[in-house]
């Protein structure tokens, strides 16, 4: 996969939001994330996430199906500490201004609690392609309002000095929770004293007092407008212990999300795994030229489906003998079915699974016979059937797999 990486130096501009054609300096004059102006200075990238998707192999598996915003919250840290957002379609940017490079260390540095240091930039990831869920390796029947995945960089893995995998190989179902709005009914036991929501810091959040006005109340509505977006553990307290009930996502932006990242600036803990755009601020003084020029890869998979081909005769009488075949699988008649329409039809199923792509390179041919009603026979061929398109996507025997159905009419 070739990477599509920004050019650096280049000029940030405040027009579309893409790299200007290089130039001799790094200086910028832009806007600031809140649209107020902003600052000339030496800029240089704190870090980078480049998208891609297998299922875009004509592409350089350049992903271009998401728009990225950062939270309010992350705006707003941004802009006071000299931070700038960049979305270029298929990823994003997050610059840091040179001149500001200690504030950043120092400011990381005052987060410090019982927990570590503790400071994070959160992104939303807004689908702009309704067949992405069709088209990735990830659970068939998820739907943006039910259920966003959550990726953060403590899960990173390291590959290079200046690169890191925060996501690659199909999506599993355990990284994908409920997103709330900004009020959330949360069912409470006749002993529940309190409600709590715990952030990814292990802070708490919310501490929520209930009212005793009503000893029946069996549910309560916890207000997340006071606190970030982001992804919270919920709990119930009974003056003794605490109760699990279940971890979920605020992202409450008028959007219908998919993805929800956090990116800490710095590790929180010497044991915390994952990679950091800023070195340890813990462990003595940093270097300058330690800090940023990090590029996160976000790898996601193409779906593989069971391709499945109902073949049907468009002029009178049967077919017979008919076979479908090329390379990467064998494909097996399966038996004659009647279509919706009420016309016969053959089913055939390939062996194996199929990957989707946007220019697939699986080619296959029918072969076959037709016979009249007279008794005569007629050659049948398709030199070229038409590969699996992205949707629709059937569910298959997996939830990363699917079925995908096409009709040949002969």
């Amino acid at each position: 996969m070739r990477r599509h990486v920004p050019s650096w130096p280049f000029t940030l501009t405040s027009g579309g939001g893409r790299p200007a054609h290089p130039t001799g300096s790094a200086n910028m004059a832009s806007s600031s994330p809140g649209g107020t102006p902003a600052y000339n200075g030496r800029f240089r990238p704190l870090f980078t996430v480049l998208i891609s998707h297998s299922y875009y192999d004509g592409d350089d598996d350049r992903c271009r199906d998401f728009r990225i915003q950062p939270t309010p919250t992350s705006l707003d840290l941004m802009q006071s500490l000299g931070l700038v957002f960049r979305d270029w379609g298929t990823g994003f940017s997050v610059f840091v201004d040179e001149a500001r490079l200690d504030g950043l260390v120092n400011y990381l540095r005052r987060q410090s609690s019982s927990g570590g240091l503790w400071s994070w930039l959160s992104f939303i990831m807004v689908p702009t392609n309704t067949a992405f869920v069709g088209i990735t390796a990830m659970p068939l029947g998820i739907a943006p309002i039910r259920l966003n995945f959550y990726m953060s960089n403590q899960e990173a893995r390291q590959t290079t000095d200046r690169d890191a995998i925060l996501s690659e190989g199909p999506l599993s179902a355990d990284i994908f929770y409920p997103p709330t709005g900004t009020f959330l009914t949360v069912p409470i036991q006749p002993d529940t004293r309190q409600i709590w929501a715990i952030n990814i810091a292990g802070d708490t959040a919310i501490q929520q007092d209930i009212p005793k006005l009503d000893q029946d109340l069996t549910q309560y509505q916890l207000d997340f407008s006071t606190v970030p977006m982001g992804l919270y553990w919920i709990y119930l307290f009974n003056g003794n212990d605490l109760t699990p009930l279940w971890p979920l996502l605020y992202t409450d932006t008028g959007k219908v999300p998919l993805g929800f990242i956090d990116l800490i600036l710095t590790r929180p803990t010497p044991t915390t795994p994952g990679v950091y755009p800023v070195p340890p601020v813990d462990e003595g003084p940093v270097s300058s030229a330690d800090i940023g020029h990090l590029t996160y890869l976000l790898r996601f998979e193409a779906r593989s489906t069971r391709w499945r081909y109902y073949v049907a005769s468009q002029a009178p009488g049967t077919l017979h003998d008919v076979i479908i075949h090329g390379q990467g699988t064998e494909f097996s008649q399966q038996s004659r079915v009647i279509l919706p329409t009420g016309q016969p039809a053959l089913l055939f199923e390939a062996a194996d699974e199929l990957p989707l792509r946007q220019q697939s390179a699986q080619r296959f041919r029918l072969r076959g016979v037709r016979r009249g009603p007279d008794g005569r026979e007629n050659a049948v061929r398709v030199e070229c059937l038409p590969v699996a398109p992205g949707t629709p996507v059937r569910p298959g025997v997996s939830e990363q797999s699917g079925t995908s159905e096409m009709y040949i009419y002969v």
